[in-house]
């Protein structure tokens, strides 16, 4: 009874769930209820929500299996220990390097809420926005914001060169950057007390955090923890997959060559098209004709593009059937009833 309750229960929320994105697809519901499109969008969270956690599963589930081929060394233990630590490995260190972005992105916090807050005055001014303070106030106290944080700011891009110094980086391009952020720090102020031009010291102040952006990422850059990152994702993941994909390429000439082998019509066919196709790609084939990449452009544009469709109309097809039987909670076995 309760196995069979909470079948029902699932095939009916993944119902209304279905039915509720062909309606929203089908039907203009913005043009019927006020405020959808925010409620869309909260509703298109808990979808992407209901994919991170299916994405905690397959983490748990990675673990059950091949964490119980450890725990119990069944055949092929070695591997999973291999594929435990490097999943252990990558995702600590890609936790840390995220840390590290975050960091350097919340250097730059008040910057940015500067640069906002000059467009913000600009915008208003502009549109001769009503209910605000006047401009001259709120460029007085845009002015004790930025003399307010210039010291702060002025703390943290020292301590980048000390940074780029222990970590044994090159210097020359930090102390240039170091020189024109000083030098754009005494622009604005004197922009404040000469005339309070909002469109100069918006573009000051953009060129300031452009620079300071450019110094924090240089820290980020040069962090262990990156450098870590780097070796784990580009020196050894990267390097995989192209290992990989080479020897799969061995099986994919195996393959052509049983295809292209004249048994038929249909394979002397495929034989000349791919030769003329790889005859006009290369600047040997202008040497046996001029016309090869012409008639390779033309055999890639018609005949192959029109297989392609084909294929994907009937990928398309299987999708569409595919999607329905989820909706009607057909292809899933744990909807049966039974126990599992």
């Amino acid at each position: 009874m309760k196995s069979n309750f909470r079948a029902n229960l699932v095939k009916l929320l993944t119902f209304i769930g279905g039915m509720y994105f062909v309606v929203e697809f089908l039907v203009p519901l913005e043009s019927y209820i006020d405020n959808f499109q925010d409620v869309h969008s909260k509703i298109s969270d808990g979808y992407v929500l209901i994919g991170t956690m299916a994405f905690a599963i397959g983490i748990i589930n990675l673990l059950l299996v091949y964490g119980s081929k450890l725990v119990f060394k069944r055949k092929g233990w070695f591997d999973s220990l291999v594929l435990l630590f490097g999943l252990a490995l990558m995702l600590s260190v890609s936790v840390l390097d995220w840390r590290e972005s975050l960091h350097s992105s919340k250097n730059l916090y008040e910057l940015n809420m500067l640069s906002n807050f000059v467009e913000t005055i600009i915008s208003d001014s502009k549109s001769k926005k009503k209910g605000v303070p006047e401009v001259k106030e709120r460029v007085r106290a845009l002015e004790r914001a930025y003399l307010k944080n210039v010291d702060v700011y002025e703390r943290k891009i020292s301590l980048v060169r000390n940074v780029i110094l222990e970590r044994k980086e090159d210097v020359s391009k930090v102390s240039s950057s170091l020189k024109d952020y000083r030098i754009l720090n005494d622009k604005i102020k004197n922009a404040f007390l000469v005339n309070a031009d909002l469109p100069i010291i918006q573009e000051l102040i953009s060129e300031q955090r452009q620079i300071a952006q450019h110094l924090f990422n240089l820290v980020y850059e040069t962090s262990f923890i990156k450098k870590l990152y780097r070796l784990l994702y580009d020196g050894l993941f990267v390097s995989l997959g192209a290992a990989m994909f080479s020897l799969l390429g061995i099986y994919i000439a195996i393959a052509a060559y049983r295809a292209f082998r004249i048994q038929s019509f249909e394979a002397a066919l495929m034989l000349g098209a791919a030769l003329l196709v790889m005859l006009g790609q290369i600047s040997f084939g202008l040497w046996i004709s001029e016309d090869l990449p012409a008639i390779r452009n033309w055999l890639l544009q018609n005949p192959n593009s029109s297989a392609f469709r084909a294929i994907k109309i009937g990928a398309s097809i299987a999708g569409l059937v595919m999607a329905f039987r989820m909706w009607l909670s057909i292809e899933s076995d744990f909807t049966s009833g039974e126990d599992f």
